[in-house]
């Protein structure tokens, strides 16, 4: 199935009276979209399993583009990301990424759910919508399950089977080896696996350029924080990078800077020789953010699918945060322990 997207189509303003559309939320196609893309569970009938029915997400995919060209809603377009990681992998996953990205630029004033006017245009009800992308369930582990390559006779693989070779999977007998997954990325069309590159370097710009616009309107303190996704994607760049190099890819070079493999697709690719940096002492809050600001200008020019950018200006918006504030955004279930603590103290 192809895996593009009509963008200029589905970026179409509604009317020009209202270039979003209507708010469908409570809108029986929009209530109906959303059922069809729940997960069902297995069920146990005495010693019997009957497996759930498995979401028809081609259907969902279809429905969710329709309702798109009648109103522009973040909430639609999050469950496109997943629909299409389902049906077209990293090439549908990275294209639903592009656009999103144009729909906030396009959009931002007008789309769906709206900001809150009674409480200073407050935007937590697109936060929270924009979050699903980094949600484990829906939208990581699945990105992990995806297949990475695919080579007849030896299968199918991905990151997550990466990571399962790589930490023996004990409890798992199917469990590939590292050893097949690497004669698969030997033996597996080349083309193939690029694509699957180009497909993650692309969902990395998205992202990069969804998180610069949402901190931008919203600012550090209130952009939701996308780094678990931007980690993923990352790290299943750094694996296939890895493999291309031991093919002998033109442009895929691994260094062997930390005394490792140079073939281990764990060890990052594309890095740039370093040179000698200048001293420079730190000596107050405001030469410390711009010494951040700084790494993550290194890190977009050099090394541009590295996710250090993200954390570098979370850190930044935590550096002005009270110890009570920064646990409350790191972890807030453990604020209330934290207070507990400190009240003891």
């Amino acid at each position: 199935m192809s895996s593009s997207l009509d963008l200029n189509s589905l970026l179409e303003e509604i009317s020009s009276e209202s270039p979003a559309g209507d708010d469908l939320e409570y809108d029986p196609e929009f209530t109906g979209l959303f059922l069809a893309a729940l997960e069902g569970e297995d069920k146990t009938l005495g010693d019997s399993s009957i497996a759930a029915e498995p979401v028809n997400w081609p259907v969902v995919s279809a429905n969710a583009i329709n309702l798109f060209l009648k109103t522009k809603d973040l909430r639609v377009v999050t469950l496109l990301v997943r629909a299409q990681l389902q049906i077209n992998g990293l090439a549908g996953f990275a294209n639903a990424l592009v656009l999103l990205g144009k729909l906030l630029s396009k959009f931002w004033a007008d789309v769906h759910p709206q900001l809150d006017p009674d409480d200073d245009n407050d935007p937590t009800l697109r936060v929270n919508t924009l979050l699903a992308l980094c949600d484990r369930k829906y939208t990581l582990n699945p990105l992990m399950l995806t297949p990475l390559v695919e080579c007849k006779g030896l299968g199918k693989f991905s990151f997550r089977d990466i990571q399962n070779a790589k930490g023996g999977d004990a409890k798992n007998d199917s469990a590939p080896d590292l050893n097949t997954i690497h004669a698969a990325f030997m033996e597996a069309d080349v083309e193939k696996i690029l694509a699957n590159k180009e497909a993650l370097v692309q969902s990395i710009a998205a992202l990069k350029s969804i998180d610069e616009y949402l901190t931008t309107e919203l600012g550090a303190h209130q952009a939701p924080d996308v780094s678990a996704l931007m980690k993923v994607i990352n790290d299943s760049l750094s694996a296939v990078d890895g493999y291309l190099a031991e093919r002998g890819e033109p442009g895929v070079t691994v260094k062997d800077d930390t005394g490792g493999n140079p073939s281990d697709p764990s060890v990052s690719s594309g890095s740039v020789a370093s040179t000698p940096v200048a001293s420079g002492q730190i000596n107050s809050r405001e030469d410390a953010a711009k010494m951040m600001d700084k790494i993550s200008e290194y890190y977009q020019k050099h090394e541009p699918s590295s996710p250090i950018p993200l954390f570098m200006r979370r850190a930044k918006r935590l550096s002005t945060l009270s110890y009570m504030d920064i646990v409350a955004d790191l972890t807030p279930d453990g604020l209330k322990q934290a207070k507990n603590v400190e009240g003891d103290a």
